[in-house]
């Protein structure tokens, strides 16, 4: 069956909104195509009707059915066909979701439909929720050990979680040619997730060479306007002017991704800090003013005006930085999204070993997060991760000796689950939206990855909204022996992930190592490096 054949047996709200851009009043609808409740709601919006194409029947099946036609006919989509997914609640990409099964052929999503069989594994996944394989856009690796181990330890710590690709941040000084060619080798031998990567520009010398690296399948780029104190540098404005000109000439599918705070106002209030070098959490986020966040995020909006690049402010921390996003939101349109942190979401849950640039804040602003990300002013949620040991990050000493960073990939999705849809009723396709679609579309993914639709990649996350778990950083598979959620009672977690249709875990044991690879990236169309 033809990935022509297979899609048109699926019906979702892009084909409906097509229509409608057509100037067309009636969808055809084929006999047997399963049409999505959200591709019910767009026709009903925009007064486009769905016309079934057999018998004498006009009408669509009602909102408690999720198919029509021969409902219990069984379709055979492949002799060979890797596995089928049945009877679970698919999220096929951005709030279309029905229950169906999947079929899986060759790494692909080769059909979504009703009673569909095949000679692979078969999974029953009745009272479950199948997702697109989840994408962490922000994360750094290798900044404690090597890059090769802890592509294969927080890997496999990521696949518990459901987690299936991320975009690492490569930085260092020089060119970053060589680096990258290095960095790329080791994810094709050593990672079990799809890793691309963002490379942070610091010097002229990378400036210049960002035609090489766009070359090499890198589209992502990063400037700190506030550095990490022996980490990395900042950044002036002027820098920040250059490395915009040199992403124009690609600026339909570049992303440069910004840390903004006022490096002048948190270097003044780090001078005011606890001269014992003691001091809580609160006084921490003191060191980072929230308008530090407000006047970076409109600078740097205001500075890439002319640029017409889109630029991607990571791990917004602030009610006043979203006063900003939502207000430069407002002027500059799609070209500026913005993200925030699955630990900031959880504030209310973590503790002192929490400590991050910028800082997690209190209750309310953690609230003002998840009703930014529910109104769309949020578009996604990374987690920053930062791989480090109790010793590494100087838990036990001076507060102030303390690293910032944190091992988050195997509970991001879960706080997720747990703080957003249990606890505070926040729609799931809500939440699942900003983790696969949405940085699949920033970054040029999409549709390989963050959807289910025939032809993406057969990356699931298998989610038990019920599953109750207390967090043991034992049970997480990172190299870290902590977790700043530790101990907390974790309700919504990924029962199975599996990546190109290999299952890499069930119920938090891992399972056959999946082959992670380098997503290249040319002209926005994300291709896997060849092997």
């Amino acid at each position: 069956m033809s990935n022509e054949d297979t899609a048109r047996g699926l019906i979702t709200s892009e084909e409906v909104l097509e229509a409608f851009r057509l100037g067309k009043d009636e969808l055809e609808v084929p006999a047997d195509a399963m049409v999505t409740a959200e591709a019910r709601e767009r026709a009903a919006s925009l007064n486009v009707r769905l016309r079934r194409l057999f018998g004498t029947r006009d009408e669509m099946p009602g909102d408690d059915e999720v198919t029509a036609g021969r409902k219990t006919a069984a379709v055979r989509v492949k002799e060979r066909c890797d596995a089928v997914i049945t009877g679970g609640e698919v999220i096929i990409g951005g709030r279309d979701m029905a229950r169906a099964d999947l079929a899986i052929c060759d790494g692909k999503i080769a059909a979504v439909g009703r009673g569909l069989t095949g000679d692979g594994l078969l999974i029953d996944a009745s009272g479950l929720v199948v997702a697109p394989g989840i994408i962490d856009p922000h994360v750094h690796l290798g900044l404690m050990s090597p890059f090769s181990g802890e592509l294969k330890t927080e890997g496999g710590s990521a696949i518990l979680g459901g987690v299936t690709s991320v975009g690492c941040f490569v930085d260092g000084e020089g060119s970053h040619l060589q680096r990258i060619a290095d960095m790329q080798s080791e994810v094709q031998k050593q990672s079990p997730i799809d890793v691309f990567f963002h490379l942070v520009i610091s010097s002229r010398e990378q400036v210049q060479e960002i035609p090489a690296y766009i070359e090499r399948g890198i589209r992502s780029f990063k400037v700190y306007m506030c550095g990490i104190p022996g980490l990395i540098e900042p950044v002036d404005d002027d820098f920040m002017l250059e490395v915009f000109s040199a992403l124009e000439p690609y600026s339909e599918y570049v992303v440069l991704c910004v840390h903004a705070e006022n490096r002048a106002v948190v270097d003044w209030a780090l001078s005011g800090a606890v001269d014992s070098g003691e001091y809580d959490a609160a006084q921490w986020a003191d060191t980072h003013p929230p308008d530090a966040e407000e006047e970076a995020v409109t600078r740097a909006a205001i500075l890439g005006r002319e640029f017409g690049v889109r630029t991607y402010f990571v791990h917004i921390s602030s009610r006043e930085g979203l006063r900003a996003a939502e207000r430069m939101r407002r002027d500059e349109g799609d070209r500026l999204a913005f993200e925030t942190t699955s630990p900031y979401l959880a504030a209310p849950l973590l503790h002192s070993r929490a400590k991050m640039v910028p800082p997690v804040r209190d209750r309310e602003t953690a609230e003002a997060l998840w009703k930014a990300l529910v109104q769309g002013i949020v578009d996604t949620v990374g987690t920053d991760n930062v791989t480090m040991t109790r010793e590494e990050k100087g838990l036990g000493g001076p507060s102030g000796d303390i690293l910032p960073g944190y091992p988050a990939l195997a509970t991001h999705l879960p706080i997720l689950l747990s703080e957003g849809c249990n606890r505070r009723n926040i729609d799931l396709l809500t939440i699942i939206d900003a983790v696969t679609r949405k940085p699949a579309q920033i970054f040029g993914l999409y549709p390989q990855k963050g959807s289910l639709l025939p032809g993406s990649d057969a990356d699931c996350a298998v989610l038990d909204l019920t599953l109750e778990r207390r967090v043991d950083p034992a049970h997480l598979g990172s190299r870290s022996d902590f977790s700043p959620v530790e101990g907390e009672n974790i309700r919504g977690w990924p029962v199975m992930t599996m990546q190109r249709g290999v299952v890499a875990q069930v119920h938090g044991r891992p399972r056959d190592p999946a082959c992670g690879r380098f997503l290249r990236l040319d002209d926005s169309v994300a291709r896997e490096e060849d092997q």
